[in-house]
């Protein structure tokens, strides 16, 4: 989840690393599955927020009355988050590397697409990306195509601004049938 919307970060004048997340409400219960269970060990009934709509989500119309707003998390900061920074950060920044990648399973294709996954066209997959440089967006794209032989390929989102230099980058999966693919995987878990 940490190459999701997730922030993975040694803050100033601590020790250890925390991590913390956003999740619109309308993905609840992947937010609270992923919250509750495997990260339950750095979770007090504090860590968890609710936060009202912001950016699109501000100009949403709800669905049969949902309230719309923003689950957030801030884990506490731990040892083993620490452990977690120093082998997948470099500068306190999250960074792919095929290093670790190696060492990735079938939860991790399913975490990344649960996270930023989505159908687009009704034909393709697309894994957003996000503040992921595009090269490391290609070392991801490469390992998915070589280790789990599903053909996809990095690009730069053209039609997201952002205030920074860089781009926001995806990973494509190059047809129905690659995509199809993927979802085998993904079922599995």
């Amino acid at each position: 989840t940490v190459f999701g919307d997730a922030n993975l970060t040694i803050s100033r004048g601590y020790k250890n690393a925390r991590l913390q997340y956003r999740h619109s409400t309308r993905q609840t219960e992947w937010f609270m599955w992923k919250t509750l269970c495997p990260m339950a060990e750095f979770v007090t009934e504090n860590s968890i927020q609710f936060q009202a709509p912001d950016g699109k989500q501000r100009k949403t119309q709800p669905i049969g009355g949902e309230t719309l707003g923003k689950w957030k998390v801030a884990t506490l900061v731990s040892e083993k988050l620490t452990k977690v920074h120093s082998e997948i950060c470099q500068k306190n920044r999250k960074t792919i590397s095929r290093d670790w990648l190696n060492h990735m399973n079938d939860y991790f294709l399913m975490t990344l697409w649960l996270d930023d996954g989505s159908v687009k066209n009704g034909r393709q997959g697309v894994i957003s990306c996000n503040s992921t440089p595009l090269e490391q967006a290609k070392i991801l794209a490469e390992y998915i195509s070589t280790v789990w032989k599903v053909k996809c390929r990095a690009e730069i989102v053209m039609s997201k601004a952002t205030n920074s230099n860089q781009q926001p980058s995806q990973i494509v999966f190059v047809d129905l049938e690659n995509l199809q693919k993927l979802f085998s995987f993904l079922i599995r878990n």
